[in-house]
């Protein structure tokens, strides 16, 4: 299907879906791909219009919008900067909006029901309708509630406010998703509670209840089709992933823009059985009958016995293992391989360690001689980022060991044949950055202690990431152990999946945005600093939790107030 080459796109409504009875058309507006209205990167222009007379604008909000996505032939979709006069002024024209309103109002009419109309404008002024499927609006004769006040309900309230996205009301545990991990262990009748509303987290609204989100509107992709599964949807309530914790009983009123603490029975006696639009067509059938060779998922822990080629029993199944694996071979590949020093440049810094840098390209400013590179020749944003973890808080040195620990280090170190005398010890190389412009791979040995950071920053959310591994130490096995667990439960207050095998730790963050991802990896800079030789002190788990404390103190003293 040939791609239509944009100059401005979005979404159109040929009713509010806030009150059908409302004789409006709604149309939102970006500069380039309407993708950025569908998955809420970008907020739009509105434009209220009459149905009476599409010419007749009742209301413009236009917004200033930097940012625009476009289709390159060599590049795919990529994010551009917009500059000028035109940043701040409409993404269409005044006639353009009425040419839409009397589209809206044709494909109406055509369809006999109220459209949901995504469009494309293109650089030589013709429209492009690119889907026109039915409405549902949040009228009170869907949902089928009429709005209760908080006083008869009896149950303290969470939060309140937002977007009613999708109408209705439901209740069930909360399941915070921050991950597509997450997504995985989601739980059939739970209520999906997270910060932004991707599209991917659709593919859990046949188990949802409800969705509730710190951030997004109407028109973005989720609340579509949270609308067609007839799910509640509160978005845009700022504060959910923040006031609601995983396993919380709670209620959301869509309708009434709250969230319950407990199960309001009173609401819920009025709530209506939900039903797909798709229920009982030939397409909906059909998917029926291969679905079960597509979407379960038996393989969920990598250290089960059936977690093997054999064990895959769906698709879903195939693509977990291969991820798995690809994960496990990269890092596998990445300890033991040595870099090759003609590529380095030593970077000069006042830290007791050396460091190096391998630039690909765009890590470094051009015109940089030498075997040397000072920090202001770094433009790599993920380095940038995670080099101002590492040097955040001074490290104190080693802790103080006890005898036992004395004597636990004393045991690590005959148990291990790199440090043997006379023998090549992977402890003892450099430190090395292998960086382009938005891409960062540390590579670091510390004394018995190896850990690899990767991290890219881009213009597509769903390609952003963070990879961290962790292993090794001085002590004995359990101590190894227990610090691999203090790291875990830090990192897991800050959004990361993590598994943890013995003494090896490994986490990963993605598809989120750029400023989220960059509070994550200083957190990271800060534990490649200052976990190493923690080993030697974690005598029992008294200590561990002594020095989770303290470092969720330390990371707090740099992240940003809202991290």
């Amino acid at each position: 299907m040939a791609m239509v080459n944009a100059e401005a796109g979005g979404v159109m409504y040929s009713v509010d879906p806030g009150n059908i009875r409302h004789e409006y058309i709604i149309i939102n507006a970006v500069r380039g791909l309407g993708k950025s209205v569908v998955d809420g990167s970008i907020t739009p222009d509105v434009f209220v219009l009459s149905k009476d007379d599409p010419k007749d604008i009742l209301k413009k909000e236009i917004v200033s919008q930097s940012q625009k996505l476009v289709c390159d032939a060599a590049e795919g979709i990529c994010r551009m900067e917009v500059v000028g006069e035109e940043e701040s002024g409409p993404a269409i024209t005044e006639e353009q909006v009425a040419l839409l309103g009397e589209l809206a109002l044709r494909l109406e009419e055509h369809f006999g029901d109220p459209q949901d109309i995504e469009w494309a404008l293109e650089s030589n002024g013709s429209i492009s309708i690119l889907q026109s499927r039915p409405l549902i609006a949040l009228g009170e004769e869907l949902s089928g509630l009429a709005h209760v006040p908080e006083s008869k309900v009896g149950l303290p309230v969470i939060l309140a406010g937002g977007v009613t996205a999708s109408p209705g009301v439901a209740s069930g545990p909360a399941f915070v998703v921050a991950t597509t991990v997450d997504m995985l262990q989601f739980p059939r009748g739970a209520v999906l509670v997270t910060k932004n509303p991707l599209p991917q987290w659709a593919a859990v609204l046949n188990s949802a209840v409800a969705i509730v989100t710190d951030r997004g509107g109407i028109t973005g992709h989720l609340a579509a089709v949270a609308r067609e599964f007839r799910v509640p949807a509160l978005l845009g309530t700022s504060t959910a992933t923040r006031d609601i914790h995983n396993g919380d009983l709670i209620t959301v009123d869509a309708d009434g823009r709250s969230v319950y603490k407990g199960r309001a029975e009173l609401l819920l006696r009025k709530e209506t059985e939900k039903t797909s639009l798709m229920q009982g067509s030939p397409v909906h059938t059909m998917l029926g009958s291969v679905l079960k060779y597509i979407a379960p998922l038996n393989l969920t822990d990598p250290d089960a016995q059936n977690f093997t080629p054999e064990g895959c029993r769906t698709i879903h199944d195939i693509t977990r293992f291969s991820h798995e694996m690809c994960l496990r071979s990269l890092f596998d590949f990445k300890r033991d391989t040595s870099f090759p020093g003609h590529l380095a440049k030593r970077l000069i810094f006042n830290v007791p360690m050396q460091w190096w840098i391998i630039d690909l390209d765009g890590g470094c400013r051009e015109g940089v001689e030498g075997d040397t590179v000072g920090l202001e020749d770094i433009i790599s944003s993920p380095m940038l980022t995670l080099w101002e973890g590492i040097t955040a808080v001074p490290w104190k040195g080693p802790p103080p060991i006890d005898t036992k620990g004395f004597f636990s280090v004393m045991y690590g170190a005959t148990m291990d044949r790199s440090l043997v005398p006379g023998m090549r010890s992977r402890y003892a190389e450099r430190n090395y950055f292998i960086i382009s412009g938005d891409f960062c791979h540390l590579s670091s040995r510390f004394g018995f202690h190896f850990s690899t950071v990767e991290a890219f920053f881009g213009d597509k959310v769903a390609e952003n990431y963070i990879c961290f591994n962790f292993n090794g130490g001085g002590a004995d096995p359990v101590r190894r152990e227990r610090r691999a667990n203090l790291i875990k439960l830090i990192l897991e207050k800050f959004d990361f999946w993590v598994q943890i095998k013995g003494d090896l730790v490994f986490a990963r963050l993605e598809r989120q945005e750029v400023d989220f991802l960059k509070e994550r990896l200083k957190v990271l800079g800060h534990l490649v600093m200052h976990t190493r030789q923690l080993d030697m002190v974690l005598s029992n788990s008294a200590r561990v939790n002594w020095y989770v404390e303290e470092t969720l103190k330390e990371i707090a003293s740099f992240l940003s107030p809202s991290q």
